[in-house]
């Protein structure tokens, strides 16, 4: 399970709660459940204190966790008693945390609903939510000292990686960030590195973090010289100033191994950082840009086997990942337009059938947007009707036409998230390992999904771009900006655990690739 991203904290206040009882002795109370979507049912964070009259105004603030990547529901529920024995059941409202936490205001008032009573108003509630997180910017400064040398009179050219822990119960860490390489020098000392609390640790300082030191020998090849876990919190108290390095095959080999060099931390400064939650309640915003493979590889439609069959009993992948995907990304801005564009496919051009790479999968070359999650899936079926399954896989044209769209917008306040899903291996990977270069200047994340049993042999490249950034003659990547998952891996599971899944890197990605071109919200500094 992925950690929160925060916490929220939640404050009501009734309005003419009514029941069947009367009088001025009536006591209400709020419980809220968050849904647990795993199990399938409703389970109580905690709940008010009671308080007297109609007009209650609840003094106890609840906390819930607050995921950013997925859809989240809670429920309010009240109740009310004649402040004797008798208790009633006044009325309850489900509400999406995003939809209250991201607005301007961070608060709604909503009409209780009771389906044991349809026709009589039971009052409202007033629901006031507020972000608790306090996400620092780290700046540290760390030296080597007696590395691991290549040989007797070699060198090293070392650097640092570092990893959080995303799944303790299977040791899985996710890099994170990374120093600059100093060329010749096993002492080495770093440059000053600068990286969010959460990016680090997901604000949990007992989190473990994995530092490892790298020799990079060659542009192909690097080796690692040792790594070691620790703490925010180790580190921010600085209870440790040194760390050894432990190459646990050297370990293993040599009987009076001690360590590969020593770590320090020379000096961390910290302070407070905006959260994607102050950008998106100052008119930033998240964008989805869809990409549908057409090519004759998903089988022809009109077969079960497809696909890209469609049947009115069950979604068939495509439909499920926009569903997934595509909702939990629009629910943070709902009313956006979503371009979707499809690939690989054969369509009517002057009556005329052409090969296209990317077109308006509405039919539309003038608006390819669709208004919703439901527009796009009946633009998807409609266009299986009119389209001939071709190929290759190239979806390059995909990446530089969602650059293109953002950089037409007069603000560039928008985050772009472009899902682009596919059957197999691209077939343009160069082109496309071009067009994330391009890309990683904006704000824009482009996450791969694919879909069926095939291998994906080249996706997991995509994975490993901090590690291994794309570089083209003078241009580097700028920030990590794409992600590869595989649908049939997670499609047994509940879809908020594939689309936090597919999500990830969006908590990472968002702040700096705003920051790096100067935009921050007006509400925090």
């Amino acid at each position: 399970m992925q950690r929160p991203y925060s916490k929220v904290q939640l404050e009501f206040e009734g309005d003419q709660l009514g029941g069947r009882f009367s009088g001025d002795n009536l006591i209400s109370f709020v419980i809220v459940f968050v849904e647990d979507y795993e199990k399938k049912s409703w389970k109580e964070a905690a709940r008010t204190e009671k308080q007297k009259g109609l007009h209650p105004k609840w003094t106890k603030k609840i906390l819930v966790n607050f995921y950013l990547t997925c859809t989240q529901r809670i429920k309010i529920v009240v109740f009310q008693n004649d402040g004797k024995s008798q208790q009633d059941y006044i009325g309850e409202k489900k509400i999406k945390i995003v939809q209250l936490i991201c607005s301007q205001t961070k608060e709604r008032v909503f009409e209780l609903q009771n389906a044991k009573d349809p026709q009589n108003q039971r009052g409202s509630i007033k629901v006031k939510a507020e972000e608790i997180q306090e996400n620092l910017l780290l700046k540290m400064e760390w030296n080597g000292s007696k590395l691991d040398k290549r040989g007797v009179f070699g060198k090293a050219n070392p650097y640092l990686f570092f990893s959080r822990c995303t799944n303790p119960t299977t040791n899985e860490f996710l890099k994170v960030a990374q120093t600059e390489v100093v060329q010749k020098n096993i002492n080495p000392k770093w440059n000053k590195i600068e990286i969010s609390s959460f990016s680090l640790c997901q604000n949990d300082y007992q989190n473990p973090i994995k530092i490892e030191c790298w020799d990079l020998v060659s542009k192909s090849d690097k080796k690692q010289i040792g790594s070691f876990t620790t703490t925010l919190d180790e580190i921010q108290n600085q209870k440790r100033r040194e760390f050894a390095l432990i190459n646990p095959r050297l370990q293993k080999k040599k009987k009076k191994y001690k360590n590969s060099g020593i770590i320090q931390l020379k000096s961390i400064e910290t302070q407070r950082q905006s959260s994607i939650v102050d950008f998106l309640s100052d008119k930033f915003d998240f964008r989805l840009v869809i990409g549908i493979d057409f090519t004759i590889s998903n089988g022809k439609p009109n077969f079960p086997e497809s696909l890209h069959f469609i049947t009115s009993e069950v979604h068939n992948p495509y439909e499920k990942i926009i569903k997934s995907v595509g909702g939990s990304v629009t629910q943070i801005s709902p009313n956006q337009g979503i371009p979707v564009f499809g690939f690989g496919a054969k369509i009517n051009i002057n009556k005329e059938l052409r090969l296209s790479h990317c077109f308006p999968v509405n039919g539309n070359i003038q608006n390819p947007e669709c208004n919703g999650i439901e527009e796009v899936l009946r633009s998807y079926k409609n266009a299986l009707g009119h389209i001939s399954l071709a190929g290759p896989t190239n979806v390059s044209l995909i990446i530089q036409v969602a650059c293109k769209i953002m950089m037409q917008e007069p603000k560039n306040t928008n985050y772009y998230v472009v899902l682009i899903m596919i059957d197999g291996d691209i077939t343009d990977f160069e082109e496309t390992k071009e067009a994330l270069l391009d890309a990683s200047y904006w704000p824009i994340m482009v996450v791969f999904v694919g879909i069926g049993d095939n291998e994906f042999t080249q996706m997991d490249y995509f994975n490993h771009l901090k590690e291994d950034p794309i570089i083209i003659g003078e241009k580097k990547l700028q920030f990590d900006n794409a992600v590869f998952i595989r649908y049939l891996d997670y499609q047994t599971q509940h879809p908020n655990i594939f689309t936090m899944k597919a999500l990830e890197k969006i908590t990472d990605h968002f702040i700096p690739s705003f920051q790096s071109r100067d935009k921050i919200p007006k509400t925090k500094n």
